[in-house]
């Protein structure tokens, strides 16, 4: 588990429902914060700016194209003049708000659990609440080196309810470790219980594990039999002692960073 130090995540946390609401463990900003936010509201400001004095000019040249040519020249310049007040300025105010909202967007660690804030919508995710944890990680290769890596983590509740976490954040991987030191124990324990009860675990795509191994559609491996596993090209395959004999596409995969666990780590020897 990853040594968590305490810090200060906002300046004004939203009140959270976990007991310990006043300690956040740690935060993970949206990468390039601080350069977006500040140039999507300088760049607000000075939309602002540039529409008021924009339509302060365009009033006083009407007055005194009234004074000389009559009221015809309204006709020519009240185009202008209205796209400055209804679309321009108030572009320029909905930019000043959509910063304030989601000036520190961004995942909040606590002891219980995680917030995710984005913009006025805060998600709050408790670890024992976990039923499914996917950890899909992704290396971008490029001329014999990596380029970028892509990480998709997908979990799901008691309730059915999924939430998505993507590589927009700051500090990733460390995100990636949290995340899965505290989850991934909780799944363990839920699994050893169903064992004990005799009950299965599915994995999806006719994969199901039990105390004893793992079951595809045809056959049945003990967990001695299961030598290894291997995720190339987004796709995980398995080996027995004898043979290859599962491989499918990791997304058809439920509770991926669990099936990877217990073949590491049988129920057995666990």
């Amino acid at each position: 588990m990853p040594n968590i130090k305490r810090v200060n995540a906002q300046s004004n946390p939203p009140k959270s429902n976990f007991s310990n609401n006043n300690a956040p463990v740690d935060h993970f900003p949206l990468k390039n914060e601080k350069s977006r936010r500040w140039f999507l509201l300088l760049g607000s400001i000075i939309v602002i700016l540039f529409a008021i004095l924009s339509i302060i000019d365009q009033i006083l040249a009407l007055r005194l194209g009234t004074q000389i040519y009559g009221r015809s020249v309204v006709l020519s310049q009240a185009p202008l003049l209205l796209f400055l007040i209804f679309l321009a300025l108030p572009a320029g105010v909905i930019g000043i708000l959509y910063t304030k909202n989601h000036w520190n967007d961004g995942i909040t660690i606590f002891d219980e659990g995680f917030r995710q804030k984005r913009g006025r919508n805060h998600v709050e995710w408790r670890w024992q609440d976990t039923t499914c944890l996917d950890t899909r990680i992704s290396h971008i290769m490029f001329g014999g080196g990596e380029i970028s890596t892509r990480v998709f983590i997908r979990l799901e509740d008691q309730d059915g309810k999924e939430l998505i976490i993507r590589n927009r954040y700051n500090r990733i991987d460390d995100l990636t470790s949290i995340i899965r030191s505290q989850i991934l124990p909780v799944l363990l324990v839920n699994a050893r219980l169903s064992f004990v009860q005799n009950y299965d675990l599915n994995f999806g795509n006719s994969l199901k594990a039990s105390a004893l191994g793992l079951f595809t559609k045809k056959d049945f491996f003990p967990w001695s039999d299961i030598e290894t596993h291997v995720i190339k090209n987004e796709r995980i395959i398995l080996n027995s002692k004898q043979k290859k004999f599962f491989q499918t596409k990791i997304q058809n995969i439920r509770n991926l960073d669990l099936l990877i666990h217990l073949i590491k780590y049988p129920p057995a020897t666990s």
